[in-house]
Formats: C-alpha cells, structure tokens, sequence
C-alpha cells in the first residue's frame, strides 16, 4: 500500500500521536518512514537546530523499538513547501499530519501549515486530528470501515478505482460508499426527472458494490438527500466509519487553488482521519 510514509513533525502532542499511529501500516508494506521537521529561518532557526536534532533522534528510536525502519530530516524555511519537496524527492507514497481539530477561535480552518500543504499536494495525504485519549485505549484501524463519498465524477471514479487495487480486504470490514444527491433548479419540480436522476445513482452505487465484492470486499450503499458534509457527519454517527477517502481536485502547484468546498468542510468538521488523495496522484 504504502511502502515510504512522511510524517510532518512540529513535536506537538499530535504529531507525536502519528509516531503511534504509523504503526497501523506495518503489516501493509511500510518499508520506511521520514520524520520530517521544519524550523523557521534566520537565527530562531539556528537557536534551536541543537535541541530539534535531539528530539529527532529520541523519536526516531521510538519508531527503531517497533521495528521501523526511520531517517529523520530537519530542514529550514514554510514547513508546507519542505513537506511536498521532501516527499517528492524522497520518493515518499503517503505524507501523515496532524490538525488541532476544528476551533473557530484558534484554527479557523485546520491550522495553516495542514491547510497550505493539502493545497499543493501531489501525494496523498492522511490529515489525522488531534484527540485527548488514554494511552491503553484501543483504536480501530483506519481501514476498518471507510466512508468513501462519490459524485459519479471522473475524480470520484478514481477514488474507486485506487481503493480497488489495494490489498487491503483482510483490513476492511466494508467500505461504505455514500453519494449525496442534489436536484439543479431546472429540474427542481420536475418529479419525473428526480426520479431518473435518484434510479440512475442507484444503479452505480450497486454496480460499485458489485466491483467490491467480486473482490470479496464488502460494501454497503447509501443515497442521501441534502448537504453533504451533513451527511457525512451522520453517516460517520449511523456506521462507525473509521476514516474518510476521497479526492481532491488541485493542481499541486498553484497554491491559490481551492481544495474543494467539500473536501475543506469534511477536513475541518469531521473528526475521523482523513485521506485525501490528490488528481495527479490517481492518474
């Protein structure tokens, strides 16, 4: 699945709760993981270069003690633009960080190194948030019970099709593919027409569900009326999702470019992990 995993480190409480969570992907193909920090530039920079190599070196042997092949890199300058050149250059499959969570009055998005950073990605990404948990309890996998959203877009039939190749069915209890359903105004009063449109989703939602289990993965359907993130969040409530996939439409270097209304609003108010893969990655 994943064989060269990033993770972008400040040394804060969730970026140390990735170091616990890398574990997940050792039984998946991980081969090794690059903890990456940033520090800011001039002489704030060079003050504390001493004591961030130290507080590499003591993560990395925790990853060492579960048998995890780890590098540690400590570079200088935006920590999102060293975060996609390093993982572009060491060739890296996945990037994991970390949010804060939804605080209207701290991060009014998800905190702006994650937020900038998901705007160019060009690799997925695992936006995982912060939660004040016990160290003994225990976590569902990510892969446990997937919510994957789909708009029957080619950037949604992707999604499908990147879930498809992996082999990841003795980690998957379903997957759960949810599409939301909205009438455009012409056809608002037009009965007959939201009838045919809600028959036609239908259909491809089973004919998804087929392509699962003819790869013996199970997949449950669910066609929903209103507004998506809404119906995520339910669906999140209803099911037990254990995470979120879907895509993401930028480009991966124009830094204006919008993620996507959806995507950011299921970032910023879904507490489930989040794995967002980037269009140029499912090409």
């Amino acid at each position: 699945m994943f064989k060269k995993i990033v993770i972008a480190s400040d040394f804060s409480l969730i970026s140390d709760q990735l170091l616990e969570d890398i574990t997940q992907f050792k039984d998946k193909g991980l081969e090794e993981v690059i903890i990456l920090h940033v520090l800011p530039e001039g002489k704030k920079g060079e003050r504390l270069k001493e004591k961030s190599l130290r507080k590499l070196e003591k993560r990395e042997k925790l990853l060492v003690d579960e048998g995890i092949r780890v590098r540690a890199i400590l570079k200088k300058g935006v920590p999102a633009f060293h975060i996609k050149e390093v993982t572009e250059e060491e060739g890296g499959d996945l990037v994991m960080i970390g949010t804060r969570g939804h605080n209207p009055l701290r991060d009014f998005f998800i905190g702006s190194t994650a937020l900038t950073y998901i705007r160019i990605a060009t690799k997925p990404t695992l936006v995982i948030k912060e939660k004040k948990r016990k160290r003994d309890m225990p976590r569902r996998g990510f892969f446990t019970r997937p919510i994957v959203p789909v708009d029957f877009s080619k950037y949604s039939d992707n999604v499908i099709k990147w879930t498809l190749k992996q082999d990841i069915s003795n980690y998957v209890e379903e997957y759960l593919l949810l599409h939301v359903w909205a009438v455009r105004d012409d056809v608002r009063d037009d009965k007959e027409s939201k009838a045919k449109w809600k028959e036609y989703a239908r259909q491809r939602l089973e004919d998804m569900k087929k392509d699962y289990g003819s790869r013996k993965v199970k997949a449950e359907v669910f066609l929903r009326g209103g507004f998506p993130i809404t119906q995520v969040k339910e669906l999140v409530e209803d099911k037990g999702a254990s995470m979120v996939i879907m895509a993401t439409r930028g480009m991966g270097h124009v830094i204006e470019l919008p993620i996507g209304s959806i995507a950011e609003g299921i970032v910023r108010e879904v507490e489930l992990p989040i794995l967002l893969l980037p269009r140029v990655s499912l090409i």
